[in-house]
């Protein structure tokens, strides 16, 4: 495999972005960029069709519980991808891209009557660093990060904000900022949830945390903390599935694989986040895992290693020793219905359940 540059905490420096180190251990997906430097690059202009590719995912073949390379040499290729999302029809797939020259923009592959496009960058994306992109799951909101003047004119903000766009007629319009976020220090990496809320994460007098704001009648509420005891330490980019049981973040620290590794955890039947668990060497490598996300139907996992997009079945979830947490999961369902299982024979017990699953899962 060639050997790409990674997502790491780094503060973009004599650029168009400078935080402190403090700020950027939240942003595993900012990269430097050379003073003076466009952000616009060849990744602008008009898609041309990719010829041969048809069917959901690019015509890509689905992976099994192996992660596989996502789209390689269209989506996965030299530079740098991550935070990969699909609309629920199909339609489009949007995520973001550094090119190796250092140019970043957040781009849109298309589908029209069964036929894929090449991947262009969104028009509003082309100055000023975008990032960190997150569809709605009804496919007409794009919340992202960005430098963008709020002014609209002008230099690059000193600090990040999370902004949205929403789809109108078929196009991406002019995004806003979503400004009920501005008692914090510090806001990136959203993802919207199946109720229209936004899980994301923020910084406030130096703490860390994962906030969550919902949205009523058109606005979002002042954000509250999710999981205090449960999301601590270098914990970042939330990701939750469609049907909001199943948190997925990365994380480094003690007892992990290599850099950022992804961990999972799972609501209980209380409405309480579990403790994080790492999702095990399957995914997680010696490099770095981070930027996860759900397809919009719940049955495939993305997510990127050093700097390039994979993806796996979800039900991945379901295979690990902590599987049975997932309430309502096959797992749990076998084991709740068991006869109780001896400590000594527990083991072998995981495996018969694991090895079931996996040769007669849907």
């Amino acid at each position: 495999m060639r050997s790409k540059s990674f997502i790491v905490p780094m503060a973009v420096l004599g650029g168009a972005l400078c935080w402190g180190a403090e700020e950027t251990a939240l942003r595993p997906e900012l990269f430097l960029l050379k003073p003076g430097h466009s952000v616009t690059s060849a990744v602008q202009g008009r898609p041309a069709v990719l010829p041969g590719l048809r069917g959901p995912y690019i015509g890509q073949k689905p992976p099994g519980m192996k992660p596989e390379l996502f789209a390689p040499g269209i989506v996965s290729k030299e530079g740098d991808q991550g935070r990969l999302f699909v609309a629920p029809d199909g339609s489009e797939i949007i995520y973001w891209e550094r090119t190796p020259g250092g140019a970043m923009a957040i781009l849109s592959i298309r589908s029209e009557g069964g036929t894929w496009s090449s991947p262009v960058a969104l028009p509003f994306s082309r100055e000023h660093v975008h990032n960190e992109p997150c569809l709605s799951l009804d496919g007409q909101r794009l919340f992202f990060v960005s430098d963008r003047p709020r002014s609209g004119a002008g230099e690059a903000e000193r600090r990040p904000s999370i902004w949205v766009s929403e789809k109108s007629q078929g196009e991406w319009a002019e995004p806003r900022r979503i400004a009920a976020f501005d008692g914090l220090d510090l806001t990136v990496q959203p993802y919207a949830s199946a109720d229209g809320g936004l899980y994301f994460m923020g910084q406030s007098e130096g703490q860390r945390a994962v906030y969550y704001s919902r949205y009523s009648e058109g606005r979002f509420s002042a954000p509250a903390k999710v999981g205090e005891s449960v999301f601590t330490g270098q914990a970042s980019g939330p990701c939750l599935s469609p049907d909001g049981r199943v948190l997925i973040l990365h994380s480094r620290r003690e007892g992990g694989f290599g850099g950022w590794d992804l961990y999972v955890s799972f609501i209980d039947r209380d409405g309480n986040w579990g403790e994080l668990r790492n999702l095990g060497e399957t995914i997680n490598t010696a490099g770095n895992e981070a930027g996860a996300s759900f397809s919009p139907d719940g049955r495939y996992l993305f997510f990127s290693r050093d700097g390039d997009v994979y993806w796996v079945s979800a039900r991945i979830l379901e295979t690990g020793a902590f599987s049975a947490d997932v309430p309502g999961s096959r797992r749990d369902i076998i084991r709740r219905a068991a006869l109780p299982v001896p400590r000594e024979r527990q083991e072998t017990f995981d495996l018969i359940v694991a090895d079931f699953l996996t040769r007669f899962s849907y």
